[in-house]
C-alpha cells in the first residue's frame, strides 16, 4: 500500500491500482526498488528472494529452515530456501534435486 502525497489526502493505493496507472515496465522497477528497501530497512532479518522466473517476491526466513526449508513467497510459490528449488522435496535431499536438474 502507498499513501497518496498531496497535501491533507488520507487515500492509499493497492499495488494492483499502482500497476494499473504506472504499466508494467515501471510497476517492476517500483517492486524492484521496493524489495531493496525492505532488505536496507531491516538488516538484522534473513531475507531470500523467490526463484521463479518474474517473481520479484521477498521471503522473510526464520529459524525453523533446518526443520522445515520449504518456504512459500506472497505470489503463492512454494521453494526451498535452502537450494532454492522450486517445488518440495524432502528435508536433506537438495542435493539430490540439484543433481537431477543438472
Amino acid at each position: 500500500m502507498i499513501k497518496c502525497l498531496y497535501g491533507g489526502c488520507s487515500k492509499t493505493f493497492a499495488e494492483e491500482e499502482i500497476k494499473m496507472f504506472i504499466g508494467n515496465q515501471l510497476f517492476y522497477k517500483y517492486k524492484k526498488f521496493k524489495l531493496r528497501q525492505i532488505k536496507l530497512n531491516n538488516p538484522n532479518k534473513n531475507y531470500t528472494n523467490c526463484p521463479i522466473v518474474d517473481c520479484e517476491e521477498i521471503v522473510e526466513l526464520n529459524e525453523n529452515l533446518i526443520q522445515d526449508p520449504i518456504v512459500i513467497c506472497n505470489s503463492k510459490h512454494k521453494f526451498c530456501a535452502t537450494c532454492k528449488t522450486p517445488g518440495w522435496h524432502k528435508r536433506g535431499k537438495c542435493n539430490d534435486v540439484l543433481l537431477l536438474l543438472l
